[in-house]
């Protein structure tokens, strides 16, 4: 079942896109370049980990990335629902998971939904992460039918990567595959590696690695909103 999802999605993850225009690239740094400029009433709902929010109870946090993206919008709304240590199957010490922090979300009437999760999750559950991801997404749609969805895998700076990080991100691939919608792979597009004081000694974002992650964020957004 799980090979099958995956080799799905691989096939199809570029046909999955919802037609919208592609992200700009900028030439020098090879990174997405987002267009500048307000976003008039738009929401945005943010479901994550602790590369979304530093709090095991969860809560925004005003130098986290979804904060900077609201003030670079302007205009636009950013709220979040995540906690650090959720995974899509492993629930942190509060017992909270992608899933619980989904319904707790305040999805109805989204413009865009930004999923970003699958670090926390363990070994040898590729099947559970494939399950439980689909299920955020079926919620999330079923909440917002309007929405532009973005499934965005683990980010993983450590060097070598655990190996069951790339194995639950192509569970999580396979999960944006079959419901068609755009995935997002920090993985292979080495999102908060090889930078210095990017990343805490935990693992965690600085201050200066959650500037990094809405530099990377803010055309994905801008993009669904086209």
């Amino acid at each position: 079942m799980v090979v099958a999802a995956v080799a799905f999605a691989v096939a199809t993850i570029l046909a999955v896109q919802r037609h919208r225009n592609p992200v700009t690239m900028d030439a020098a740094s090879g990174r997405p370049s987002a267009t500048a400029g307000p976003v008039e009433d738009a929401r945005i709902v943010v479901i994550g980990d602790g590369y979304t929010s530093r709090a095991a109870q969860g809560g925004e946090d005003p130098t986290a990335w979804p904060s900077l993206l609201e003030q670079r919008l302007e205009d636009g709304t950013v709220e979040v629902s995540a906690a650090d240590g959720a995974g899509f199957v492993r629930a942190n010490v509060f017992g909270r998971t992608i899933g619980s922090l989904a319904t707790a979300a305040p999805l109805a009437e989204a413009d865009v939904v930004v999923v970003f999760g699958g670090r926390a999750d363990g070994p040898d559950v590729t099947e559970e992460v494939r399950t439980a991801a689909l299920a955020v997404l079926e919620q999330a749609r079923a909440a917002a039918p309007e929405a532009y969805l973005v499934l965005i895998g683990p980010a993983e700076p450590a060097d070598p990567v655990p190996a069951e990080v790339p194995a639950n991100r192509d569970a999580i691939a396979a999960a944006a595959a079959e419901a068609g919608v755009r995935f997002v792979d920090p993985l292979t597009e080495g999102w908060l590696g090889g930078g210095d004081g990017l990343i805490t000694t935990d693992g965690s974002p600085t201050e200066e690695g959650h500037r990094a992650l809405a530099d990377l964020i803010e055309p994905i957004v801008r993009d669904a909103l086209a």
